[in-house]
């Protein structure tokens, strides 16, 4: 982590004791259903990584689902690991084996590990445009070729014009808040369809939710798609 992301961690480490009440308050418990939207898709994967798995709700769905792999969960926050393992414990004590939890951003993963499902929920916002390009091509180098990569996040604003201005003023709010409680230097949603546009990827299945305020995606690379068309 940088100097910057280890202000924003000591931030999160802040929040934890609230955070899965705010997620909770989010209209429609629009967070949590936009996590879990296309978890059926993974119970065939054997390596999951997550990250910014914050207090482990996330964890719990994906081994709540089938998934019998092993996943390596990361988080900068101590505050939220401490959490995310209470969690483990008392609700999945049998899987603690199968489950490392890991402090640190994207630079505590190892050249040499890989993954075939990699979950990014809320976490990709975090990050302004030029630093958001050097995580997705440090996960995307984490991905396996015929990998899944799930991920759910805020919409840009979209619609006719009082649907786009409540969009901007809640993101907007959002980043505010952020910006003081963690020190999110992000002032603005950064291009995450473009950035995995750039780096071939495609959604399998996407859908909104939350009146078109979140959207979550399945997605793979596009040469992964041909193969399946063509084997089809």
């Amino acid at each position: 982590m940088n100097a910057a992301e280890r202000n924003t961690a000591r931030g999160f480490d802040r929040l934890s004791p609230l955070w899965d009440l705010m997620v909770g308050l989010f209209p429609g418990r629009g967070i949590p259903r936009s996590r879990v939207r296309h978890l059926e898709r993974a119970s065939d994967r054997r390596r999951a990584l997550i990250v910014g798995g914050g207090t482990g709700a996330f964890l719990i769905a994906l081994l709540e689902s089938g998934f019998e792999g092993t996943v390596t969960a990361i988080d900068p926050s101590a505050g939220m690991l401490r959490r995310s393992a209470a969690r483990l414990r008392r609700r999945r004590p049998d899987d603690l084996g199968r489950v490392e939890l890991r402090r640190g951003g994207i630079d505590c993963l190892r050249g040499d590990e890989r993954f075939d499902l990699i979950c990014t929920h809320f976490v990709l916002d975090l990050f302004d445009d030029a630093r958001l390009v050097e995580v997705m091509e440090r996960l995307d180098a984490a991905l396996e070729p015929d990998g899944l990569w799930l991920c759910s996040d805020f919409a840009a604003p979209a619609g006719g014009m009082l649907r786009r201005g409540a969009q901007a003023a809640l993101v907007g709010a959002l980043y505010r808040f952020f910006g003081v409680t963690c020190a999110v230097g992000a002032r603005r949603l950064p291009p995450i369809d473009a950035g995995f546009e750039r780096l071939g990827y495609r959604a399998v299945a996407r859908d909104t939710l939350a009146v078109g305020v979140l959207w979550s995606a399945a997605l793979q690379r596009r040469s992964v798609r041909a193969a399946l068309r063509t084997a089809s």
